[in-house]
C-alpha cells in the first residue's frame, strides 16, 4: 500500500486477520454479510447498458458534487427539491382549475341563457377575476421552476454531497442538511471498517427473489447506518451481493479497483491498480474499444457468473 497517497485509516481486508470482527446485531429478517474471498465481479449497475456511454472521454463521473472515481464515491442531495415538485404539481393543479372554472362559468352562463347580455357579463366579470388567480399563481409556480441558476439556487437550494464512501481515506462521511433552510446541520465521517453488512430482502428469502437491499449499520450505533439506496439498482439478490463484493473491492486499497468501465479512465490515478495493471499487463482501453457486440456479450458473460457464484 502507498502511505503517502492513501490515509492510515484506508481500508484494507487483512485488517480482519488480527482484528475480531464486530458482533453482529440482531435485525429481524436481515443476514449479516462477510467480508473478503472476493469473487471480483461487477454488479449490473455498474455493467448494463454504459457501452455508448463509454465513447466519452470524460467518463469518469465527478461534476465537483457527485463522484464515482479512483477516489470515492459520492451521492447528492438535491437541496430543497421537494419545493422544486411542489412548485411544478401546485402550479399545474392551480393552471387545471383556473381553466376547469372560467369553462364553467361559460358553460352555466350559456345554459341560463341569459335574455340581458348585461346579466350574463355581469356573471362572468364575477368569476373572472377567480379564474385568472388561479391561473397566475399556477403559470408562476411553473415558471419558478424553470429559473436558471443562480436565480434557481435562491428558492430550491442548491445540490448538496449526501453520502461518501471513500477509498483514499477509507471514510464513510455523511451530510445531513436542513430540510427547509437547505443548510448544512451536521457532517460526520466514520471509518469502513466499523459498519456491519447486512443482507435485506424485501420480498421473499428466496435466491430467485429481485427484491433486495444491502445495508450498514455501525457496530456499536444502530441509527448510524446507509443502504445500497441511491448507489445500485439491482436485479436479483445474486447482483445484490455482487454489489457486496464490488464495494468491497472498492474500499479495500491491498487490491486493484473493480474491473468497471466506468473506472476504466481512473485506474492509472490509483497507485495500487496502477501496479497491478502494469504487472498483468491490462489493456487500458479493455472497456473502450469494445464493440457494441463484444460489450454485450462481456454483459451476459458477468451476469452468468454472478449466477453461478450466488445461486
Amino acid at each position: 500500500m502507498q502511505q503517502d497517497y492513501y490515509a492510515l485509516s484506508a481500508y484494507e481486508y487483512q485488517y480482519w486477520k488480527t482484528t475480531p470482527m464486530p458482533e453482529p446485531h440482531h435485525l429481524k429478517g436481515n443476514h449479516p454479510l462477510e467480508f473478503g474471498d472476493y469473487a471480483r465481479v461487477v454488479p449490473s449497475t455498474y455493467l448494463k447498458g454504459l457501452h455508448a456511454s463509454l465513447q466519452d472521454e470524460a467518463i469518469a463521473e465527478d461534476d465537483g458534487l457527485f463522484q464515482f472515481n479512483h477516489q470515492c464515491i459520492r451521492t447528492v442531495t438535491g437541496g430543497r427539491a421537494w419545493l422544486g415538485i411542489l412548485c411544478q404539481f401546485g402550479g399545474s393543479m392551480l393552471v387545471i382549475a383556473g381553466i376547469a372554472f372560467l369553462l364553467m362559468s361559460l358553460i352555466v352562463t350559456f345554459i341560463k341563457k341569459y335574455d340581458d347580455l348585461s346579466n350574463a357579463f355581469l356573471y362572468i366579470s364575477g368569476t373572472l377575476p377567480f379564474s385568472l388567480g388561479l391561473l397566475f399563481v399556477g403559470v408562476v409556480f411553473l415558471l419558478l421552476v424553470r429559473l436558471p441558476p443562480p436565480y434557481s439556487d435562491w428558492i430550491f437550494g442548491k445540490a448538496s454531497p449526501a453520502l461518501e464512501l471513500n477509498r483514499q481515506t477509507g471514510m464513510i462521511t455523511f451530510w445531513h442538511f436542513g430540510w427547509l433552510t437547505g443548510r448544512l446541520k451536521s457532517k460526520k465521517s466514520v471509518n469502513f471498517m466499523e459498519f456491519i453488512p447486512y443482507l435485506q430482502p424485501l420480498v421473499s428469502p428466496t435466491p430467485t427473489s429481485a427484491g433486495c437491499n444491502i445495508i450498514f449499520v455501525h457496530k456499536d450505533d444502530k441509527s448510524l447506518q446507509f443502504s445500497s439506496v441511491g448507489l445500485a439498482n439491482f436485479t436479483s439478490i445474486a447482483d445484490g451481493l455482487a454489489w457486496w463484493d464490488f464495494i468491497q473491492c472498492y474500499m479495500d486499497v491491498a487490491e486493484p479497483l473493480p474491473n468497471a468501465p466506468t473506472l476504466e479512465v481512473c485506474r492509472h490515478l490509483d497507485p495500487t491498480t496502477a501496479k497491478h495493471d502494469s504487472a498483468k499487463g491490462r489493456d487500458p482501453r479493455y472497456w473502450r474499444d469494445m464493440s457494441e457486440q463484444e460489450y454485450q456479450d462481456a454483459e451476459q458473460a458477468m451476469a452468468e457468473k454472478i449466477s453461478r457464484i450466488y445461486y
